[in-house]
């Protein structure tokens, strides 16, 4: 058994994020297997892909309640154990139906885990006494980096999709395991809101009041702001790259990669820079850059210059997602782990809309104003850490 410390907390829970971060992602480079497979055409592939997004969008919400009643390092364990079961399921579902039924589960399984390690996380922090949520997204990105390369050999080496995806679930479900054991952290350093903010004898089934909604709506701006850059990478840069800024294939790719790139060192930035200069400075400067990327890749006339402003929109990024959800689990009148249940939910409703509202821009006046989204995002993002860094502690 560990001997409870925070550093070894700190590499815990770095372990699950990375996890988590692999297990879905291992099955992301076979999905055109699953495709093949089934015989399905382009319209029902698209809807086959985004199950996991919906289980999630459904599952989320409740995140909250499921934490407070189980805690949220047996919520880990068992949602990663869930979530590693329901892909290696997926994997070996003889019908298209069947497959979207069990990536649904699993992106429900996998929403109220997420939630959970970023309260563990949050809880690590304190009990730090530094800055660690940026790092710990950077694990997650490399988890995925991981979790994608493993499926990419897989393929490669023709194992067969049922065999990779049970091995795959198995191994990273035993590094959760021991992930949990090393991230325990003592109770007070994990934020209860019903103890801390009502008063004795009162009610803890009170409504959250009015300003505390209008605080929790303005840090899902500010974290919808981050996680916007990651939707533009995946889906826009290399089309922007190619046909705004005539690359070739690529080099268009390269915008992507390159973007991806910026943002885990963005992401490995943020503490350091966080603990000097605070979270809420952290965030500002963050949207700043967002907001200059963007502008820089719209008006470009040079792919080098449009990979750039890519690249500073990844670099932006990481600062945001960790204010926001410090400051969602720090808001008074909201119950433990309602706040960043919340603040989930609301990332992933912004990840869905990013691209459709780019599209739909840049049908109208082309990809170049669509891109400026991202300016606005930023912005937006940058006024709100100003402004919430003042009033809630975004640390």
């Amino acid at each position: 058994m560990f001997t409870p410390s925070p550093s070894l907390a700190r590499l815990g829970i770095s372990a699950q994020f990375l996890t988590n971060g692999a297990l879905l992602a291992s099955l992301m480079p076979r999905l055109p297997e699953v495709k093949d497979r089934f015989a399905l055409d382009d319209h029902a592939f698209g809807f086959v892909v985004i199950a996991t997004a919906i289980g999630a969008l459904i599952a989320a919400p409740a995140a909250g309640a499921v934490i407070r009643r189980a805690g949220a390092l047996p919520t880990m364990v068992a949602g990663s154990i869930l979530v590693g079961g329901l892909v290696t399921a997926a994997a070996g579902a003889p019908t298209a139906a069947l497959f979207v039924l069990a990536m649904m589960a699993a992106g429900a399984a996998d929403a109220v885990v997420d939630t959970a390690q970023n309260l563990q996380g949050l809880a690590v922090q304190r009990w730090k006494g530094s800055t660690i949520l940026g790092s710990l997204h950077a694990a997650w990105s490399i988890g995925a980096a991981a979790g994608g390369a493993i499926g990419t050999w897989a393929a490669a080496a023709s194992v067969p999709l049922l065999v990779h995806m049970g091995i795959n679930s198995c191994i990273w479900v035993l590094v959760v395991v021991a992930a949990a054991a090393a991230a325990r952290t003592p109770e007070r350093f994990v934020r209860d809101a019903d103890a801390e903010d009502a008063p004795a004898g009162a009610a803890s089934t009170r409504r959250p009041a009015g300003p505390a909604v209008i605080t929790l709506l303005a840090l899902s701006l500010l974290a919808i702001a981050g996680t916007m850059v990651e939707d533009v990478a995946n889906n826009w840069s290399a089309l922007f790259t190619g046909r705004e800024l005539g690359a070739s294939p690529g080099v268009a790719g390269l915008a992507f990669t390159l973007t991806l790139t910026a943002q885990v060192v963005g992401r490995f930035a943020t503490d350091p820079i966080s603990s000097r200069f605070g979270m809420h400075a952290a965030a500002v400067g963050g949207g700043v850059l967002i907001a200059a990327g963007g502008a820089t890749a719209a008006l470009a006339s040079a792919p080098v210059v449009g990979i750039a402003g890519f690249m500073l929109m990844g670099l932006g990024c990481g600062p945001l997602v960790p204010a926001a959800l410090a400051g969602a689990d720090a808001i008074p009148g909201l119950r433990h782990g309602t706040g960043v249940a919340v603040l989930s939910w609301s990332m992933r409703i912004g990840m869905l809309a990013t691209s459709p509202i780019i599209g739909l821009v840049s049908v109208s006046a082309g990809l170049r104003i669509g891109l400026l989204v991202t300016v606005v995002g930023g912005l937006v993002g940058a006024a709100v850490a100003f402004h919430q860094g003042r009033r809630v502690r975004l640390s």
